[in-house]
């Protein structure tokens, strides 16, 4: 069975990492049999939903009115906003 670490943590919190976590269960009898990193995002990555876009004139740049947990305006020029 796949389990992310941090729905473990959720209910047992005391638990350091995933290799003591390795540790414990080995102790317990359950074998491991492999452990992957996933993906994580970095600390500062905001991840955000476009809720309107519109034209700065005489620029290709957008003001974008953004939904990240608060509803934000930011300034793009990417050519997908």
């Amino acid at each position: 069975m796949r389990v992310p670490f941090s729905w473990l943590k959720e209910y047992v919190p005391e638990l350091e990492s995933p290799e003591v976590l390795e540790e414990r269960l080995a102790g317990l009898g359950f074998e491991t049999d492999r452990m992957e990193r996933i993906f994580q995002i970095p600390s500062g990555v905001v991840f955000a939903r476009v809720l309107e876009a519109h034209p700065i004139s005489s620029t290709s740049l957008k003001r974008l009115v953004l939904d990240a947990g608060k509803v934000v305006e930011v300034v793009s020029g990417a050519g997908n906003a």
